[in-house]
């Protein structure tokens, strides 16, 4: 939580975690920002470590963009990158959609700390 600090001042945060997709296909990612930020989500790939471009992101061009990416199921690197602009009506909502799952906000308990 960055509490009053978010409110004074420009940020931007970057958050890496495993992803775990239930099911191979096509998963589409639909971002939403706030007022006056910007965002993407990035899928890495660990065994060439190759950072591919973002699956989706927003800026100041929309509120809300998708994008979509073939996934195998299992685990995937995550990456989600945001920046504030200062302002109190910030945030960002991530919803997700494949196979046999319909949008929906991306589940937390797909999420996980890589190994250190």
């Amino acid at each position: 939580r960055l509490g009053s600090y978010a409110e004074r001042t420009n940020y931007g945060l970057k958050q890496t975690c495993l992803i775990r997709i239930p099911k191979t296909g096509f998963w589409q990612f639909h971002l939403k920002r706030g007022e006056a930020a910007t965002a993407a989500v990035v899928i890495r790939n660990p065994r060439t470590d190759l950072r591919l471009g973002p699956v989706a992101s927003v800026g100041w061009w929309a509120e809300e963009q998708s994008g979509s990416i073939a996934l195998e199921a299992g685990y995937h690197f995550l990456e989600i990158q945001y920046g504030c602009f200062y302002n109190t009506r910030n945030g960002l909502e991530i919803d997700i959609e494949g196979p046999e799952w319909p949008r929906s906000s991306l589940p937390d308990n797909w999420l996980y700390q890589p190994p250190e």
